[in-house]
């Protein structure tokens, strides 16, 4: 049983640390960091930024790792959920911009004019599948 629990532990920090340096060589490569100092504007606060992701990261770990729960009204919630979503439509899209995925995908295709149509397969796509995941489980617990 020690075994066991020493193996499951060891197991998860070391999946833990690939994934923890896997997001951080993808933020270094990108220039994430960098680009964001930029786009706001604000060149002398890159240490902010970085200690906002790092922040960020282990707060996230812990509330996810211990269950942390907080109780917001229906308002409150929705508005949090909105704006998670925000932010990780515009983290994909610009890793997108910045990848030039589509632009290559086109090629690969061999679609004129492709670009839009892309675009909007994805917007729709993104949209359906988030309506699909959210009313699915809504109606599970209504009914």
């Amino acid at each position: 049983m020690g075994f066991a629990v020493a193996a499951a532990v060891l197991f998860c920090l070391c999946a833990g640390a690939a994934v923890g340096t896997s997001i951080a060589s993808l933020f270094a490569a990108l220039d994430i960091i960098p680009r964001l100092n930029i786009g706001v504007r604000e060149k002398d606060r890159t240490r902010l930024w970085q200690s906002a992701v790092i922040v960020g990261g282990i707060v996230s770990t812990m509330v996810y790792t211990f269950g942390v729960g907080m109780s917001l009204g229906k308002i409150a919630s929705g508005t949090a959920g909105l704006l998670h979503g925000v932010f990780v439509g515009l983290l994909a899209g610009a890793l997108t911009e910045v990848l030039n995925i589509i632009p290559i995908l086109t090629q690969r295709l061999k679609l004129k004019n492709g670009e839009k149509t892309i675009i909007n397969a994805l917007i729709i796509g993104k949209t359906m599948g988030a309506l699909f995941f959210f009313l699915v489980n809504y109606f599970s617990e209504v009914f």
